[in-house]
């Protein structure tokens, strides 16, 4: 579906085409992510869009306060990348650390 250009925008309300939406854009690959299987390949990904590509070792190697300052690889190495994962997506979501 394309909007005219006079149509506001479900996502923030500016008029524009919705395939150019820089935030449905974004809706979209957050989705995307959100549905990796693979845990550790989930948290790499989302890192990768929320702080680029570049950062993701050293955010994966810096102590971190929601993990007792270990870090979140020491935590994914000891089989619980589940608690690094809900920090990215609460992250994701809004919601405060």
């Amino acid at each position: 579906m394309t909007m005219a250009l006079n149509t506001k925008c479900p996502f923030h309300g500016n008029a524009h085409p919705d395939y150019l939406c820089p935030l449905k854009k974004q809706s979209e690959e957050i989705t995307e992510i959100l549905a990796i299987p693979d845990k550790v390949a989930r948290v790499r990904a989302i890192l990768a869009l929320v702080i680029g590509e570049e950062n993701v070792d050293q955010w994966l190697n810096s102590p971190h306060p929601d993990l007792g300052n270990r870090t979140p690889q020491s935590v994914i190495n000891e089989g619980l990348v589940g608690a690094v994962v809900t920090i990215l997506e609460n992250a994701l979501s809004g919601i405060p650390s």
